[in-house]
């Protein structure tokens, strides 16, 4: 490969480099957002078994206040019973006795069910926390890691672009256009000779215009895709 070949080489190393930087800066801001969003999702699991835990209790305090009702109930109609005067108005009280107890006991049962829920909930909430608490961890990490990485990027970009400065510098004006022309087309401008064909595009490559380009080190070009061509050793391939 001669020295301008290597030099358009080095430079779509460089101009990878300094394209992945500036995805990265534009893509950290969307992850540590993500991120914190994951963080609020584990505080809300919990919020959400708190305001069931809550809800539940009232259920309770109202079945509470319902079980006191029917109590009450039974006991006015049981003071009733020395009132009645008739076997038919006896049954018909004692109609209504039973039926309050059945509805009691029914409360009765639905609260123990109930208090069962809470028992559940209370420990569903200090597993979670336990759990929530250790992935907020390995999040928090994560977040701190890459806003450190984001912190870096710019000084990261400088470096690559003085770097990519100074090569240009190097390459032959027409060739740095073209390279540039197609760069804007392609995305990459270099292609590599690989088993007889272009890397950027698997055309397979005039077996004259391999042997020169294996010989000579100079720069081809593809007439498929248009890409600049340069032969290296597979092994140095870096797509």
């Amino acid at each position: 490969m001669n020295h301008q070949a290597e030099l358009l080489v080095n430079l779509q190393k460089i101009d990878k480099e300094i394209e992945n930087h500036r995805k990265r800066k534009e893509l950290i801001p969307l992850q540590i957002e993500d991120l914190k969003k994951q963080v609020q999702d584990l505080h809300d699991e919990v919020s959400s078994l708190k305001t069931l835990l809550l809800e539940t209790e009232k259920q309770i305090k109202k079945i509470e206040l319902e079980i006191k009702s029917k109590e009450e109930e039974i006991l006015e109609y049981q003071a009733k019973e020395h009132m009645v005067k008739s076997n038919e108005e006896y049954r018909a009280l004692m109609d209504q006795i039973n039926k309050a107890k059945e509805e009691k006991d029914a409360l009765e049962e639905k609260e123990i069910e109930l208090l069962y829920k809470i028992d559940e909930l209370k420990k569903q909430i200090e597993l979670k926390k336990k759990e929530n608490d250790e992935k907020e961890k390995q999040i928090d990490a994560k977040i701190r890691e890459i806003e450190d990485e984001f912190a870096h990027i710019d000084d990261k970009l400088e470096i690559l672009l003085i770097k990519r400065e100074d090569l240009v510098k190097k390459i032959d004006s027409g060739l740095f256009n073209q390279y540039e022309k197609i760069r804007r087309i392609k995305g990459d401008a270099v292609a590599y000779v690989v088993d007889g064909s272009c890397s950027g595009c698997s055309a397979v490559l005039p077996l004259q215009l391999v042997i020169t380009l294996k010989s000579t080190g100079e720069i081809g070009r593809c007439e498929n895709c248009g890409r600049l061509l340069v032969y290296v050793p597979e092994k140095d391939v870096q797509e």
